[in-house]
């Protein structure tokens, strides 16, 4: 059997987890100084000094060890490196298993993208296959997706400590750029939205013929509303998936914020 483990950014509900055989790895995120556990959360915003940590190393290697010592495969699907270490800690982890059984993908995306990655992956090789065909699968497909968010999110990612890690109490920040636009890949910073309906159409814009589309949403309000809408008008076969976000992206994005993210 082929397990799959991501993270908890993949904003995935238990019900979710058990349904593509998947395993969720948290996030910390450390609010007035004390850890907590990532999870969707409809709490209030967290103070502004919060700030989030990937999984560390060992994490994953309990993990991998888990599944692996049962006889199991185990695809890992990462956060992309470009506004994590998460796929270093993992890809580190993953150097005492055989390449055999264990396989690291960056996904490239964040969030509800990963969770795209998971739903495409067991449609296409159900809980088996080939551990090599469903790595370039997964490579291939990744080149697909792209993700979009409203230009408050943008703004505040360009000033946030985001998904970083913590030195000697100081918060460091890696080469990372803000999400905005996501294409084969790279990471795009994009800021000509405008407010309003016109920012609406910017959104939806990314999106073409798309297969699946995931909106996520910090509160269902009329804002998000007119983006179902305006998704549906323009992309009428697409299934679309309302995902709420998890205490670490609320931490690392804001209030604000609205994404779409498209195959």
């Amino acid at each position: 059997m082929t397990v799959i483990v991501t993270e908890s950014l993949s904003c995935m509900t238990p019900e979710l987890c058990r349904l593509n055989n998947t395993y969720l790895i948290p996030f910390d995120c450390v609010i007035n100084g004390k850890r907590h556990s990532d999870r969707i959360t409809n709490a209030v915003p967290p103070p502004e000094n919060s700030y989030s940590l990937p999984p560390v190393p060992g994490a994953y290697e309990k993990m991998f060890d888990r599944f692996i010592s049962a006889g199991h495969k185990v695809i890992c699907i990462t956060t992309s490196r470009k506004i994590s270490r998460a796929y270093e800690n993992a890809t580190g982890a993953a150097e005492k298993f055989s390449p055999d059984s264990l396989r690291v993908i960056d996904s490239g995306v964040v969030a509800g993208g990963l969770y795209l990655m998971v739903r495409q992956l067991r449609e296409r090789f159900g809980d088996d296959g080939d551990i090599d065909e469903i790595t370039e699968f997964l490579e291939d497909y990744k080149k697909r997706l792209c993700v979009k968010f409203t230009t408050n999110t943008t703004e505040r990612l360009e000033n946030t400590n985001r998904l970083t890690a913590n030195r000697a109490g100081k918060m460091f920040v890696p080469d990372q750029k803000p999400i905005f636009v996501m294409e084969e890949g790279a990471i795009i910073c994009k800021t000509t939205a405008s407010p309003g309906f016109r920012e609406i159409s910017e959104l939806v814009s990314v999106l073409d013929d798309p297969e699946y589309v995931v909106l996520h949403y910090l509160e269902k309000n009329e804002y998000l509303h007119e983006i179902g809408v305006a998704i549906k008008n323009k992309c009428p076969k697409a299934k679309i998936f309302t995902f709420p976000i998890t205490l670490s992206l609320k931490i690392n994005l804001g209030t604000s914020i609205i994404g779409i993210i498209g195959d």
